[in-house]
């Protein structure tokens, strides 16, 4: 785990953000937070540490926006109240940051999404989770490829985590649903997409778990799948693609499990087929080449303390349980790479934050930028960037894309 998360952990943690039991009024608050109009994850925090607690963030999100010249829409309790009925009545859970079922992945990624909503078993979350991504359109040896991988990997108590999309996605959760899977959803965690697969998601409902940080009842947008990738990538300790194209949305999954600090794993395919050219690219670029599922296993089994050589008997019962010694290894592969802007102290000087917006909107484009480099362009001190890119999100004149990325806002425009 780098320097920085550790940091950005510890500082969560120093902000009253351990795993606690929330009461029925600051979870509402904590709804109406995330809900709230261009409040993202990153500013979702940010907030709650400068003033305390999301009842107080609340409070003074309306002087905030007005001093940015701007208004939001922040839901009112009875919004919030019915979004946790709305759970309730069909058995979902929605989950906070601080929710001991929270997974521990997730919450080391830069950009958590602070309440997720869930149906199924969240137990699955503390087990060994890995992706397996790959093409809508795949080929019948792409399908057959991921169907042995689930099964095999799920049999050594791999937990598999993939998005229920058509192709690759569709056969990983098949290949494991009766071990338990992890369906990841763009829209609401009661909204199937595509529509034919139904029967599959009421499958893994059932015996795995569905999960999405929308809103319920949200339907699919292209804008949601890039926030949903994210969450694939971030759950997991590796990514698995089985191909892709060079502009397949799995190489978006691949981005954000790279700044996540994820091993990515690759099965090389035929180099005449357009659908294997973004996996072999992944594969020169240091992607580790799979042909088996022990190559995957391979990378992990120090977590469960075999040494040796392993079956891969669906039978054998050599993996499944964590050894004792196993924790360091385990926080190395659920950290996150350094993230600058994470746990800065937040200025609340009016007068100097409203000059920096300003700067801000001269030097920010509709070209994403990490924080990093942003801070290497303007001239101000890192807590006082950080302050006035909250006061901008809340306005809605920037955008902060999965990954911690900012750009301009142009939609409208």
């Amino acid at each position: 785990m780098s320097a920085s998360c550790a940091m950005e952990i510890a500082g969560r943690i120093a902000g009253g953000l351990r795993c606690v039991e929330q009461s029925y009024d600051e979870k509402i608050d904590w709804i109406r937070l995330a809900r709230s109009e261009n409040v993202g994850p990153i500013s979702f925090f940010h907030l709650l540490r400068r003033y305390g607690s999301a009842r107080e963030a609340l409070d003074r999100l309306p002087s905030v926006a007005r001093r940015s010249r701007g208004s939001l829409r922040i839901p009112s309790i009875s919004d919030a109240e019915r979004e946790y009925e709305a759970h309730a009545s069909k058995g979902f859970k929605i989950i906070s940051y601080v929710d001991t079922e929270y997974p521990d992945a997730l919450r080391n990624i830069p950009d958590s999404p602070p309440i997720i909503s869930v149906r199924g078993r969240t137990e699955l979350f503390s087990g060994a989770c890995v992706a397996i991504v790959g093409s809508r359109g795949a080929s019948c040896a792409g399908k057959q490829m991921a169907d042995m991988l689930a099964r095999r990997l799920s049999a050594k108590k791999f937990v598999i985590v993939s998005g229920l999309a058509r192709g690759i996605d569709m056969c990983a959760h098949k290949g494991s649903v009766d071990y338990g899977t992890v369906a990841v959803l763009a829209g609401g965690v009661d909204v199937v997409y595509p529509p034919e697969n139904r029967d599959l998601y009421n499958e893994i409902a059932e015996k795995g778990a569905v999960i999405s940080e929308a809103p319920i009842g949200t339907q699919v947008s292209a804008t949601l799948f890039p926030r949903r990738n994210r969450i694939i990538s971030g759950i997991s300790w590796g990514v698995v693609v089985v191909e892709a194209g060079l502009k397949s949305g799995s190489l978006i999954t691949v981005k954000y499990a790279l700044e996540q600090g994820r091993q990515v794993f690759a099965v090389p395919g035929h180099p005449l087929d357009a659908r294997s050219r973004g996996v072999n690219s992944l594969i020169k670029d240091g992607a580790k080449v799979v042909e088996d599922v022990s190559d995957i296993i391979e990378e992990y089994k120090e977590l469960f303390g075999y040494k040796g050589g392993f079956s891969l008997a669906e039978d054998s019962e050599e993996f499944g349980v964590f050894s004792e010694d196993s924790a360091d290894m385990r926080a190395r592969i659920c950290g996150c790479r350094e993230n600058p802007q994470q746990m800065l102290p937040l200025k609340d000087d009016s007068d100097e934050i409203a000059m920096a917006c300003e700067a801000l909107l001269k030097e920010i484009s509709s070209v994403s930028i990490p924080f990093s480099d942003l801070l290497h362009v303007v001239r101000m001190s890192p807590s006082v960037l950080q302050a006035a890119l909250v006061e901008l999100e809340i306005d809605g004149l920037i955008v902060r894309e999965p990954g911690g990325f900012i750009a301009l806002n142009t939609a409208g425009s």
